[in-house]
């Protein structure tokens, strides 16, 4: 049974509600935990059903520390406008079959979506401030000593291509 979450988080759960509902998923709010939550997946890609990155996303979400007594000394809890934006900049340039992110806050209150996987790294941070940033590296092995054949990190703006190009990279073969 879903309970509801705590009253500090819930212009964040209204903002997943009316997103879950513009493109028709049910939307299961979860009591927040203590601690940051990751989702993780497999590095074999399955089969999923379209969208599921949204679903593990937004479970992921509502599971973040949003209470600042759960969080180490000078971290900042994650900010509702930071969520909102990735759930907004998510849709724009994943795939239907792109495989979940894991989910994390940062120290200064954004939140990053990040996938490892097929010798690709991808991160998505959002700010509290509005700020998109990405980093993006592809390797030709998974030794870390060894640097990446490529890598790109920037600003994210309103040219969404290059993300979206390396999103595709992300899917199963």
């Amino acid at each position: 049974m879903a309970t509801a979450l705590p009253e500090t988080s819930r212009p964040l759960q209204q903002t997943m509600q009316d997103f879950l509902k513009e493109i028709a998923i049910p939307a299961v709010p979860s009591q927040a935990t203590g601690t940051a939550v990751t989702v993780t997946f497999s590095a074999t890609p399955r089969k999923q059903s379209p969208k599921e990155w949204l679903e593990s996303t937004t479970e992921a979400l509502t599971k973040l520390p949003w209470e600042q007594t759960n969080l180490p000394d000078g971290a900042t809890p994650p900010q509702t406008n930071a969520a909102a934006a990735l759930l907004r900049l998510l849709p724009a340039v994943l795939n239907d079959n792109t495989p979940p992110p894991s989910i994390a806050s940062t120290w200064q209150g954004g939140i990053s979506a990040e996938w490892h996987i097929n010798q690709i790294d991808l991160e998505i941070t959002c700010q509290p401030d509005g700020t998109m940033e990405f980093y993006f590296a592809r390797s030709e092995s998974e030794d870390e000593t060894i640097p990446p054949k490529e890598e790109d990190e920037g600003i994210i703006g309103e040219d969404l291509a290059r993300i979206k190009d390396y999103a595709e990279m992300l899917l199963p073969k």
